[in-house]
């Protein structure tokens, strides 16, 4: 038996294990701090569990208010650890710190958990939520936890050494400045796999922030997926940044994004599959800024009364070949020409777009595209707007399908009707 977290710490430190061992928490509050490292004994043999003996998070607590490093956990070098059925609430005040750490370690399992930051004003500000860290840590899965509306995740694949293994599934709640931010731009290192799947995020400035996985040549694959992602009332719009590199494998597939959850910078996204973007409000739905990217089956809803777009391309020539099909978009804004369904700042070579509605109940343009197109594959596509033109090509508006497809030299089978 223990009498506290610092005295099993101690005890792991120091003696470490032997065999497999299981800690079982009695219910209560401890204020006290879990800090392990480097534990004699541990291999993947001899794991280590330490779990909630009644099963119930919410009756067994593991709080502390450090005001200098604001930190509750820290696992590190660990093979083989679980932490199951407990909640961990940083009591100190809450400041986008990174209060519970997972780094260097191999095969983790943190499930049915909960994550609390404290401070009287979290619901009203995202930016006080504290981070889970977990870095250069593989095998690592993040399953069923509860986030409180407080907490976040933040994954680092700085190491030249490890292959990061990272799966953050099926969790609520999660809320910070950036949800889930994930970060793997370092010379030499080897990135990882991670895996964004069944997650409920919600009243982030960045829902996700996939930011410098660029330039490391790593490899790095990522699958986001099933995801409900929203916006709280008192959120402000809510962002999702995309900043990855050609060498990288990015899917975005079947997520829900409600509320001004848009996309405002994609780079070397592979595919944007199946999701319904809603509710975007004066502003791009999907911004691509280079890469050649796959975008299908989405439902995509922008509404407003300044300039929108649902699916914004620019005029970098890395697009070229991205393919836009089977989407089905609608633009409610009234903003007149400037609600734009599909727009193009430029010659997007060799792009395909096919099978899709581009309607603009407003009164906006379903299609503008600013130059002539090197070969384009172009046709079969619904466009239905209450105002003037179906589209501006090359600085000149159309109001019927047949001189559009004219000028455009594609386009021969597509309808000017209205999808309902």
């Amino acid at each position: 038996d223990f009498t506290s977290f610092s005295e099993l710490s101690t005890i792991l430190n120091n003696a470490g294990l032997t065999c497999p061992t299981t800690i079982n928490v009695r219910d209560g509050v401890y204020d006290d701090q879990l800090i392990i490292s480097n534990i004699p004994g541990n291999s993947f043999v001899n794991t280590i569990t330490i779990k909630g003996e009644s099963g119930d998070s919410s009756l067994v607590t593991l709080e502390h208010a450090n005001t200098a490093t604001h930190l509750l956990f820290s696992l590190n070098n660990i093979k083989g650890i679980t932490l199951k059925d407990m909640t961990f609430d940083n009591n100190s005040i809450a400041n986008s710190h990174e209060s519970f750490l997972i780094t260097n370690c191999d095969s983790v399992n943190v499930t049915n958990c909960r994550f609390e930051s404290y401070d009287p004003t979290i619901n009203s500000y995202y930016g006080y939520s504290d981070r889970l860290l977990i870095e250069n840590s593989t095998g690592c899965n993040i399953t069923n936890n509860d986030f409180s509306y407080s907490a976040c995740i933040k994954l680092i694949a700085s190491s030249t050494s490890i292959y990061n293994t990272v799966n953050i599934t099926g969790n609520n709640n999660i809320r910070g400045y950036t949800g889930i931010r994930l970060e793997s731009n370092n010379n030499g290192a080897l990135g990882g796999k991670f895996i964004i799947k069944n997650n409920h995020i919600n009243g982030c400035y960045y829902s996700l922030a996939i930011d410098n996985i660029t330039g490391n040549n790593s490899n790095d694959t990522l699958l986001i997926t099933g995801n409900s992602i929203d916006r709280s009332n008192n959120s402000g719009e809510c962002r999702n940044y995309f900043n990855c590199g050609d060498q990288d494998y990015v899917v975005v597939k079947e997520n829900i994004f409600n509320n001004d959850n848009y996309f405002e910078y994609v780079r070397y996204v592979d595919s944007i599959v199946g999701n319904q973007i809603l509710n975007v409000e004066n502003k791009s739905a999907i911004t691509i800024n280079n890469g050649a990217t796959f975008i299908a089956n989405n439902y995509i809803h922008t509404k407003g009364q300044l300039e929108s777009k649902a699916i914004y391309l620019t005029t970098s020539s890395s697009l070229s070949g991205t393919v836009i099909a089977h989407n089905s978009i609608e633009n409610s804004g009234t903003a007149g020409a400037s609600s734009y369904g599909l727009y193009l700042a430029g010659d997007v070579s060799n792009i395909t777009v096919k099978n899709n509605i581009f309607s603009t109940i407003g009164g906006g343009t379903p299609l503008f595209v600013a130059s002539t197109l090197t070969n384009p594959n172009w046709d079969y596509n619904c466009y239905y707007t209450t105002g003037n033109s179906i589209a501006n090509f090359n600085n000149n508006n159309y109001n019927s399908v047949s001189a559009l497809g004219a000028a455009m030299g594609s386009d021969a089978n597509s309808l000017n009707v209205n999808p309902f």
